[in-house]
């Protein structure tokens, strides 16, 4: 939650997806648009004017110190698990809706570890 007045946020990029994207740095940040949260209110938010142009220009370096490793977290761990747990049940409901029939491949990878 900001505090009332002017208040510099932090934006965090994650380096994997800069190095698989081949981001091109110095990062840009234009076009914000935000509202303002209103608790116990109906409408919950008000917009707030936008930020039209470029608002932000990150520092300009290379890739070349910024990391590449997967990104971990509790949290991702969590939804992984989860995502885990669905799979397999989905696996089961189908196996049980015509057992004679293949699962059908994964369209996703499974990431190495």
């Amino acid at each position: 939650m900001l505090g009332p007045g002017p208040n510099d946020i932090k934006l965090v990029a994650f380096g994997k997806l800069l190095h698989d994207g081949k981001a091109a740095l110095p990062l840009t940040l234009r076009d914000v648009d935000g509202y303002l949260l209103k608790e116990n209110a109906d409408p919950d938010r008000e917009l707030m004017p936008r930020l039209e142009g470029k608002v932000l220009t990150s520092r300009s370096q290379t890739l070349k110190g910024i990391s590449t490793a997967e990104w971990t977290s509790e949290e991702r761990q969590r939804y992984l698990t989860e995502f885990a747990k669905d799979r397999k049940l989905a696996g089961e409901n189908l196996a049980k809706f015509d057992p004679a029939q293949p699962l059908p491949a994964s369209a996703c990878e499974t990431p190495a570890r």
